[in-house]
């Protein structure tokens, strides 16, 4: 199986599900693809090197903002060492927040001129790769929970062994596997999850009822790959739980923004209506383009910060580039229903493939 799908091009592949989870404890459970894809991990290193002229580079950037009209972009580019090589802002043009408008379509203002690298945006999905950063660094390294932990031991209450929804794992939110529903952000004031979360109910209650229920599951958890925002929600419950803290946005603070530096980036983001104490995980971080640089350059340099700072082992940072999906159907660079490549959800991949190639119209 993984043969054919690693070193034929196109090739899908499927395998019988696994369902038993034997040992809670055990952070080593994982994948027979992940492990193949972790073995390869610097022989992906070696022969994906290759050299970038700054110059041209940097004359690109400026022609792509000219031609969309002076709209204002970032880059930020890291050697082979992760030291920083360049950084420059091109363009002007930007809408900026409205803080009193929601999301998509009031929540961003008129265009206007003065973007930099410290305009606050929203990054929305790139809060994916925070959330896996937190949870990894907060849970995992301080052997709270693994990631191969089922959540029914995390919220006693009303998940048992037996619960369908009880056996998703916190590998399974990050790889898009957990089978959980996924409600409309769009409708924050007909959705029934989102009306739920926006009044005085606590997190639990709105997991409970809509998210981590069984009548309300789309699958048997990591069995079908299905992009999903909604169960990215149900980690900042269980690390909240697991640490002991306040609330996930002084976790996710203490864990990740105060050590790397990352003083403009947070889960507070009105424009989002997205808060310290109910994230939208998913989605809902506000940062900069200078900040979110800092993440990249930790990831890049094995979890450490530049000044030394240890975020995450280099066996934690590999685990978030490498597959996590299983034998999960509809797995592998394409995840929105065989179309689209997923290249945003805290995934690396050694190959992309067109729809052509896959053979879809």
């Amino acid at each position: 199986c993984i043969e054919s799908s690693t070193k034929v091009k196109g090739a899908l592949c499927e395998s019988s599900k696994r369902t038993k989870f034997t040992d809670p404890s055990e952070s080593e459970m994982i994948s027979g693809p992940f492990k193949y894809e972790s073995s390869m991990w610097e022989e992906r290193n070696l022969k994906g090197k290759s050299t970038l002229n700054l110059d041209v580079f940097d004359q690109t950037l400026k022609s792509m903002s000219e031609d969309l009209c002076d709209m204002g972009f970032t880059a930020t580019v890291f050697d082979e060492n992760t030291n920083q090589v360049y950084q420059n802002t091109v363009g002007s043009i930007y809408t900026p927040l409205d803080e009193t408008g929601y999301y998509i379509p009031d929540g961003y203002s008129p265009e206007t001129e003065g973007w930099t690298g410290d305009t606050t945006m929203t990054v929305l999905s790139n809060s994916k790769v925070a959330v896996a950063i937190s949870f990894l660094a907060s849970v995992v390294q301080a052997d709270l929970g693994s990631l191969d932990e089922p959540v029914y031991l995390t919220f006693p209450e009303f998940l048992t062994e037996a619960s369908l929804a009880g056996r998703i794992t916190p590998r399974m939110i990050l790889s898009h596997s957990s089978g959980s529903a996924e409600y409309n952000r769009n409708a924050p004031t007909t959705d029934p999850y989102y009306v739920c979360k926006y009044s005085d109910k606590t997190r639990a209650e709105c997991l409970s009822t809509y998210v981590l229920n069984d009548s309300t599951m789309k699958a048997e958890p990591g069995s079908t790959h299905s992009y999903n925002n909604v169960g990215f929600d149900i980690l900042a419950e269980l690390i909240v739980r697991k640490t002991g803290l306040d609330n996930y946005g002084e976790i996710f603070r203490q864990f990740v923004t105060e050590p790397l530096g990352m003083d403009s980036t947070s889960y507070d983001c009105p424009v989002l209506k997205s808060t310290s104490e109910k994230p939208h995980m998913a989605w809902g971080l506000c940062s900069t383009a200078h900040d979110m640089a800092k993440m990249v350059q930790m990831l890049a340099n094995k979890g450490m910060t530049q000044d030394g700072k240890q975020i995450l082992t280099p066996f934690h940072v590999q685990q978030i580039f490498s597959h996590g999906g299983g034998v999960a159907v509809n797995d592998g660079p394409y995840i929105f229903g065989g179309l689209q490549p997923a290249q945003l959800v805290s995934r690396c991949y050694a190959r992309l493939y067109t729809p052509e190639e896959l053979g879809v119209d």
